[in-house]
């Protein structure tokens, strides 16, 4: 039985192909291109390059030099979640019909992240935030899925892990015993899928 839900936030709790994820990514790119002095041509190439070698963004930012706190801060603080999403009915109404605690782990700022669920309407829902950001040196989201457990003194089988992320959300959950739903249209994964957090049953 699921006890407590964890979601992923940029690109599970809105959709990945939203204009704040290319916000975001814009503004990594620029951030990237005036930390290091590259054209934004070579920075589109690097981009591509980190994804396919880091599936975490933090170390990827890492083996350039760049620390993930000044990602936080000239990225994620730059942009205005309440530009891009106003309060979203049909989320809130989601989140009130799951009783269980509900957590939000994520790569994002704490800030940006707060300004994100005020705009949704959901930052009262939830039961706590945690960034990775607090967690090196690895910035693992397992460390605060582990800390969500101890605090709610529940087994791993009993935590449901939402994200759109497989490396980063679900693999380190299913190998560590937490259930995982995966959002994606396109199941390319062993594991099971939702194509969008509406397909969540709420319990």
């Amino acid at each position: 039985m699921i006890k407590a839900y964890v979601f992923d936030q940029d690109g599970t709790l809105y959709p990945k192909n939203s204009p704040l994820s290319y916000a975001l990514r814009q503004r990594t790119k620029q951030w990237i291109s005036e930390s290091l002095g590259l054209t934004r041509e070579r920075v589109d190439e690097l981009y591509v390059e980190l994804q396919k070698r880091y599936s975490h963004p933090y170390h990827g930012f890492l083996s350039l030099g760049l620390k993930p706190e000044e990602y936080l801060a000239e990225v994620f603080e730059k942009v205005n979640p309440s530009d891009f999403f106003g309060s979203n009915s049909t989320l809130i109404t989601l989140l009130k019909q799951i009783t269980f605690p509900k957590y939000v782990v994520s790569l994002a700022s704490y800030n940006y992240s707060i300004r994100l669920q005020r705009s949704l309407g959901i930052d009262k829902l939830l039961t706590g935030f945690f960034s990775v950001i607090d967690f090196p040196p690895d910035y693992s989201k397992l460390d605060a899925y582990a800390l969500i457990r101890k605090t709610n003194n529940l087994e791993a089988k009993e935590i449901l892990v939402i994200g759109d992320n497989f490396d980063l959300d679900i693999k380190p959950a299913l190998e560590n015993c937490y259930q995982a739903l995966l959002v994606t249209m396109v199941n390319e994964r062993v594991c099971e899928t939702i194509p969008d957090i509406y397909a969540i049953s709420p319990k």
